[in-house]
Formats: C-alpha cells, sequence, structure tokens
C-alpha cells in the first residue's frame, strides 16, 4: 500500500513540475488513497492496542545451501482481554504461507508453536525469515501486525567425512567368515550425495543416496576367506555443494590364515646333584606358527607356576625363563605351555622330559649362601663391597668350594668349609650401571660332579641420594678378605700345637727351678744374719 501511495505521489509531484494539470481520474483517487493511507498509519497503534508480542528462534541457526529448518516461536497475549482469530504468517516472495491460527487467545496466555519450514535462496540472503500476525481481522485478509525478522545466517559449506573400519579379527582359519564394518559419518555442514562404498576383499559395494549432517551409516561385509587376503577399502560421495566426486581410502588391512605352533625346550643344569642340592631349569619358549600367541603360562606338576606371569610372543619371537629346584629325591620335570590365539584356539604343548638323579643323604651337603652389599645406593658407578656368608649346616667340612657372581662367574675357591660355623668373604665389585647381583657357591666331588647353591639376588642402584662408592682399585689386586674361618681341621696345626705346648711347659719348669733356688738363697742368708746378730 505504501508503495502504491509512494509511486502515486511522485506522479503528482512530476505532474506539477511540468506544470501540468492533474488527471480527472487522479483527482479521484485522491479520497480513497488518503483513506488508505489514514489506514495504514493507523495500523501500529492497532497492533499496540491487540498486546500480542511474538518472538521465535531457527534451528539449525546457519544453512549453507536452502533447506528445511525447524522454527520455533513464542506468541503472548500481554492485554487484559481475550484476542480471537490470531493467524500467524510467514513471508515469502509469492506472498505470505499461514503457519498456525487460533480462534482465540485469553489474557496472559503464551501459545508456542514448532513448525518445520522450507527455507528459501532469499531468506538465505537476507539473513532473516519474517513472520507476521493477524488478529481481529477478516479471515481472509493476511495483512497484519506485529512483524519480526528471525536471524539465518548463511555460512561457508564444510564438506568432511569420517570413514572407518573395525574387523572382526585379522587371522582367520581357512574356510572361516571374517566380518568388517564400515562406519561413514558427516562431519560437515551439507549433504552428501551419491555415497558408495567398496572394498577388493568380498567384492563389496554398497550405496547410500545421501548422508545428512550429522548422520552415520554402518555397513557390513562377510567374506569368505580361502588364503591370506587383504581389505582395500574406500568411499565415494559428492558435496551438495560440488559437482564433482570426491573419495577417501582407507589403509590396506592385511588378513591372514591362522595357524598356531608353539614349542617349549628343557634344559637341567646338571643330571645329578647332592642330596638337598639346587638345580637350575631353563625353560626356551619359541613361537612357531603364524599368529601372535598371548597369556602364555609354564607349568610343571610339582614346581607349580614355572613364570611370574603370563607373556605374549610374535610369529618366529622366543624367549627364555630360569628357575631353581632343592632336591631331596629323583625327580623328572616336564612342563606345559598354555596359550590364547586370536582366532579362539586354545594352545597346549608340553616340553621334552628333564630327569635329575639326587644322591643318597649320607652323602649330603647342607650349603647355604647369603649375600649383602655395604651400599644398596651410590651416586655414581664405582665399587661397592659385598659380603658373602657360607653356612655349612653338615655334619662334616666341606672342601674346594667355589664362590661365584652368576654373570662374573668364579670369583674365589676355599679349600674347607668347616661345620657349625659361618664362613665370610668380602668382594669388591664394580658397578657400572643399577641392577641385580646373584651370587652362588658350588662344590665339586671327585668325580668332577658339581652342586651349585644361588643366593638371593641383591640390587645395586645407581641414583643422586645414593652413597659415595669406593675408590677405584687395581684390577690385579686380590678381593680384599675380609675373615675366614680357621677351625683345627682346616688344615694341620697339631704338630704346632703339640710343640708349642713343650716349649711352654719347659719355661715354666725352668722358671719355676729359678725360683725355687732363689728361695733356698734367700733363707740361707737370712738365717746366717741372724747367728751373727747373737754373737754380737
Amino acid at each position: 500500500m505504501k508503495k502504491r501511495l509512494g509511486r502515486f505521489s511522485g506522479r503528482v509531484a512530476a505532474a506539477f513540475r511540468a506544470g501540468n494539470r492533474l488527471p480527472a481520474r487522479w483527482i479521484a483517487r485522491v479520497p480513497v488513497l488518503l483513506a488508505l493511507l489514514l489506514l495504514s498509519m493507523a495500523a501500529p497503534a492497532f497492533a499496540s492496542e491487540t498486546a500480542l508480542v511474538l518472538s521465535g528462534f531457527i534451528t539449525p541457526g546457519e544453512l549453507v545451501v536452502p533447506g528445511d529448518a525447524t522454527l520455533s516461536l513464542t506468541l503472548q497475549n500481554t492485554s487484559d482481554e481475550t484476542i480471537f482469530n490470531v493467524r500467524i504468517f510467514m513471508q515469502t516472495t509469492s506472498g505470505a504461507d499461514e503457519i498456525s491460527r487460533y480462534d482465540a487467545i485469553a489474557a496472559g496466555e503464551i501459545v508456542e508453536i514448532a513448525q518445520v519450514i522450507r527455507v528459501t535462496q532469499s531468506q538465505l540472503d537476507n539473513g532473516e525469515v519474517v513472520v507476521f500476525i493477524n488478529s481481529g481481522l477478516d479471515p481472509a485478509n493476511v495483512g497484519g501486525s506485529g512483524n519480526i525478522g528471525i536471524p539465518i545466517e548463511k555460512a561457508q559449506a564444510n564438506v568432511r567425512l569420517e570413514f572407518t573400519r573395525q574387523l572382526s579379527s585379522e587371522y582367520v582359519v581357512e574356510g572361516g567368515n571374517v566380518t568388517i564394518a564400515y562406519m561413514v559419518r558427516n562431519l560437515g555442514n551439507v549433504d552428501l550425495r551419491q555415497l558408495t562404498v567398496y572394498d577388493a576383499l568380498g567384492d563389496f559395494e554398497e550405496r547410500v543416496a545421501s548422508l545428512a549432517p550429522g548422520e552415520t551409516k554402518t555397513f557390513l561385509n562377510h567374506a569368505v576367506i580361502r588364503s591370506d587376503a587383504q581389505s582395500q577399502a574406500y568411499v565415494t560421495y559428492t558435496p551438495q555443494t560440488e559437482s564433482a566426486q570426491r573419495r577417501q581410502d582407507l589403509a590396506n588391512v592385511d588378513i591372514f590364515l591362522a595357524r598356531e605352533g608353539l614349542e617349549v625346550e628343557l634344559e637341567s643344569s646338571a643330571q645329578d646333584v647332592y642330596y638337598g642340592g639346587q638345580v637350575e631349569l631353563t625353560a626356551r619358549v619359541t613361537n612357531t606358527g603364524s599368529v601372535a600367541l598371548t597369556a602364555i603360562s609354564l607349568t610343571d606338576p610339582a614346581l607349580g607356576v614355572f613364570t611370574d606371569k603370563p607373556f605374549s610372543l610374535n610369529p618366529g619371537e622366543s624367549a627364555e625363563f630360569t628357575r631353581l629346584a632343592t632336591l631331596f629325591t629323583r625327580r623328572q620335570f616336564q612342563l606345559t605351555a598354555n596359550a590364547s590365539s586370536p582366532t579362539g584356539n586354545p594352545v597346549t604343548v608340553t616340553s621334552n622330559p628333564v630327569g635329575v638323579a639326587v644322591e643318597s643323604e649320607s652323602d649330603a651337603v647342607f650349603l647355604s649362601v647369603s649375600a649383602r652389599p655395604e651400599m644398596e645406593r651410590i651416586r655414581r658407578a664405582g665399587y661397592v663391597n659385598f659380603e658373602i656368608e657360607l653356612i655349612n649346616s653338615g655334619f662334616g667340612s666341606v672342601s674346594n668350594v667355589e664362590i661365584g657372581e652368576r654373570t662374573l662367574g668364579a670369583l674365589h675357591t676355599f679349600a674347607v668349609v668347616p661345620a657349625g660355623e659361618p664362613t665370610v668373604r668380602t668382594f669388591s665389585l664394580n658397578v657400572e650401571e643399577t641392577g641385580d647381583f646373584q651370587f652362588y657357591c658350588a662344590v665339586r666331588d671327585e668325580n668332577g660332579r658339581q652342586s651349585t647353591v644361588y643366593a638371593e639376588p641383591v640390587t645395586v642402584t645407581i641414583a643422586s641420594d645414593g652413597e659415595e662408592p669406593l675408590a677405584a682399585i687395581q684390577a690385579t689386586e686380590a678381593p680384599i678378605l675380609a675373615g675366614e674361618s680357621t677351625r683345627p681341621d682346616s688344615f694341620n696345626v697339631y704338630p704346632y700345637m703339640i710343640a708349642g705346648a713343650l716349649i711352654l711347659l719347659a719355661a715354666l719348669t725352668t722358671l719355676l727351678a729359678v725360683t725355687s733356688f732363689q728361695e733356698r738363697r734367700a733363707r740361707r742368708m737370712r738365717k746366717k744374719q741372724r747367728e751373727e746378730a747373737k754373737k754380737k
């Protein structure tokens, strides 16, 4: 209406400037136009009288291209009277579309409306969707009041597709199935159209016509495996704002035919030991299959668990474990290995048997060894004294006892270790890094058979809060001797003891004879002095 009045007033002004008279038909229109002008000027006042307050928002608040959105409106009657025949419209390029209508809205009532609308390119360009209300007028009249513009932003296109794959297993028995799940997720803000997922494995191809922003789609591929295979997956799609097709590839994943294999070899440090002696058992475990094995454990019926904790081995890998066993009777050791395979098949194998004989109890050697470092923490590499104590708990001496350290080897040999008392020796060893030291004592009989007893490992740590290590010593120096037992039966001292006793007896006899002679002489002198005193 205002545009029509504007065009009419413009023509009138132009006629006056040109000095022309106004046409009669224009003069006839003046009262009508004036009435319309007054009506349009009264519209705002009418709107305020109705006291209808309109507000709203659009979800999502931005679009890249025209599309559907949810328009949420709130309409409140702030007057003291009921308002009748209320209609809500959305302005379009062709006119107005009615969104909702109410026969009456009571005083103070709040009405909420949520409706899906189609946002046009014009509305995106203008940055708003115009909504207005009409109340109390002719229902056929859509010219209303209370116009508001609800903002809608035009966003930049963001094309982003997340494409992932998950396999049920990478190891399958021949003829078995592997299930591959592909997931596509639209992380952008535009539709992705003509989306197709491909995989050479199983000759897989599946399509979806459109993937809206935020939408996720999952595809499943069930492939039969006859030989080693490879998953080569990719996806193609066309963004809504583009005409060219895009492609996104995943890294290839190998799938292998599963073959489990495990070998366990068991060795003993000796075939026979003294009664109560120790033997060191070594187990070597090798994965000979084509799949990784996990949760591997080694057990023996008598020893129980051979390893401290379960371990894993990849194809071709080996691991070695040792354990000490104290024997009082003949024993046969045989380890059982249990493992888990990615195929779900249990894996169980046994080692070769190893027998160890034990000497009779009459020939028993009861030796024990312990070690103690003078410093357990040192601030830098250097020398540390280790006190090694041997105890022979048997009833007789033991000869040719070797002391050593597992890594360094033999350190000293005692000719005799007597029974019933400790034999101690101190060794100064160079500690270059934090580590464990395990000392041992070994005994060999006349046939060369050896019985070895190990001490509990001791640890020396290099740390900034440690003590100052000992000064370096020459490599040619012998280990420091702190003390060694010297019982009479450890070497032949009886002749020396007898000779010493005879010498001591002779000295005492001589001293007694001299003392007796002097005493007799002193008595004679006192007697002579008494006699001379009487004569006077």
